[in-house]
């Protein structure tokens, strides 16, 4: 699939922040100065698809695309700006945000890592080639916050999954405990329930989608012993896509997660 840009954001930084613009180098010059395409395309990539090692195995792809950009003003980019802009992209601690800004994209997101390469012309670099690979074989739509607070020992949290993939969600979830308690959350959509005893006043529980792992402000409580680890999923099927989370202990729940968006490739 392509899509034509001007621009793109990675990292919470726009290409407008650094004067560049997405275009396409045909030969010595770039043959369009009005915007360029950005090239999706599918790759095997079971080691970077993180959404494969999360458990879904029918998906051992990623999503690979490439782009080229020039400056605004079309003139040379110096050793000093291609420093700054390669030391953005080119980064090796993690996955980051990358945005196409387009008003029909605004909404879509991909977790990605990118390489650059500069375009020389006769001695000077016109432009920077740009290569990324991302997390998973789908983009993500825009954070969605989630939050209950029990009252008498219950709350209850419920809305609709508008992901695009039939399937499950890990979402990143905070819980604030407030006074001792035994925890149990419950999706009683599809029957799955996560409990977590020995709960401790003023503990605050994290647990990461990413890696799937939690952790503790309270050092010692012990997680491993005191938990079913089965985490809290978002599900849909064809027919349901509504989730009601029973939440039971003393607590405020937030969940946050992105809807999966589909990109047809």
């Amino acid at each position: 699939m392509t899509i034509q840009t001007r621009g793109f954001t990675f990292d919470n930084k726009t290409s407008d922040e650094y004067g560049l613009m997405v275009c396409e180098f045909d030969g010595n010059t770039p043959s369009d100065t009005t915007g360029g395409n950005i090239e999706f395309t599918l790759t095997s990539s079971p080691i970077q698809n993180r959404w494969c090692k999360n458990g879904n195995a029918n998906y051992s792809e990623a999503i690979k695309f490439e782009f080229q950009v020039m400056k605004q003003n079309f003139e040379p980019i110096d050793s000093y700006e291609y420093s700054a802009i390669a030391r953005w992209l080119q980064r090796k601690d993690d996955y980051k945000e990358f945005t196409v800004t387009r008003l029909d994209y605004d909404t879509v997101h991909f977790n990605a890592q990118l390489n650059v390469s500069p375009i020389s012309i006769a001695g000077d670099i016109m432009g920077i080639a740009i290569t990324g690979i991302t997390d998973a074989p789908f983009g993500f739509g825009q954070l969605i916050t989630l939050k209950a607070t029990t009252e008498n020992g219950i709350g209850v949290l419920k809305f609709v999954d508008m992901s695009d993939e039939i399937g499950y969600i890990y979402p990143d979830i905070e819980i604030d405990i407030s006074s001792d308690c035994n925890l149990k959350i419950t999706n009683e959509t599809s029957g799955e329930f996560f409990k977590l005893d020995n709960c401790i006043n003023n503990e605050i529980i994290n647990i990461d989608s990413t890696i799937l792992e939690m952790t503790s402000t309270a050092l010692s409580h012990k997680l491993y012993e005191d938990s079913n680890y089965k985490f809290p999923r978002i599900v849909n099927d064809i027919n349901k896509r509504t989730n009601k989370f029973k939440v039971e202990g003393n607590c405020t729940l937030t969940m946050k997660y992105r809807p999966i968006r589909k990109v047809v490739i």
